[in-house]
């Protein structure tokens, strides 16, 4: 239940820039209540478990996107990191 409520609730975070948002807790709790008749105190833990899987989620996120840098980037002139990206012209 809480995994398939963790992937449902994916597609409302908010996005730009490269990086992703927090799912917004309005968003988990209306879910609660519309999906599964939560009352209050459950959707409090619904809140926690849904919360705490996503931080852990973004988490995962970013080491993913850190180590994807690494490894597609060289040290260049002066220590400084540098693509190794190239573009056919």
């Amino acid at each position: 239940m809480y995994l398939d409520s963790f992937w449902e609730l994916d597609s409302e975070r908010a996005s730009g820039g490269g990086t992703l948002g927090r799912i917004p807790r309005s968003k988990v709790m209306a879910y609660g209540r519309e999906e599964y008749g939560f009352d209050p105190d459950t959707l409090s833990i619904f809140w926690q478990i849904i919360s705490t899987m996503d931080g852990g989620f973004l988490g995962w996120q970013k080491n993913e996107h850190d180590r994807y840098v690494r490894q597609h980037s060289k040290k260049g002139k002066g220590g400084r990191r540098t693509s190794r990206q190239t573009y056919n012209r």
